[in-house]
């Protein structure tokens, strides 16, 4: 649970520190007052009309690849504390020591508990518990009653055992 609350509040540090790049906003704008006139001019792409898109374009988009980052930041810390997804985890773990150095550190810390053998058996815990719970639900049916739902039910046990075996 506590790793899971650092991935929260790293994610919400990580939300702010992306509104950064809008501060570029404050230049980009005031310069849109040159491009009607470099356009009536036929100048298309010289820097009045130019520089004030890269100034205002280029911000844009890396506050949005922030804020996608830090919810899938988020999303790891609620995966983390559901025990879901373990690959996820992993590979969101090492995206986030990009982020330094708070992510960094969170990140290399989560990939060292990621790999114990005990954490990994509470992700499979939580797996077999779901799939108990499909095989409880279904038991009652057979093959005469219902042959697709069967299948349905014999698939996902074959998939679960395969994917143990990975």
């Amino acid at each position: 649970n506590l790793l899971s609350l650092f991935h929260f509040i790293v994610a919400g540090i990580a939300g702010l520190f992306s509104c950064l790049p809008l501060l570029n906003l404050i230049i980009g704008i005031p310069m849109l007052e040159g491009v009607p006139y470099a356009l009536s001019q036929g100048e298309y792409f010289s820097q009045y009309t130019l520089t004030p898109l890269i100034f205002i374009l280029l911000p844009i988009g890396m506050a949005v690849i922030g804020w996608m980052f830090a919810v899938a930041m988020a999303l790891n810390g609620y995966y983390l504390k559901n025990c879901k997804w373990l690959k996820y985890c992993m590979v969101m773990s090492g995206i986030e020591t990009i982020f330094t150095p708070f992510g960094t550190a969170l990140g290399v810390f989560t990939i060292i508990l990621l790999t114990k053998p005990n954490i990994k058996n509470l992700f499979d815990q939580v797996v077999d518990k779901k799939l108990k719970k499909i095989i409880n639900n279904n038991i009652q049916v057979t093959k005469r009653e219902n042959p697709s739902q069967y299948l349905n039910l014999r698939i996902t046990v074959v998939l679960h055992k395969h994917s143990k075996c990975l």
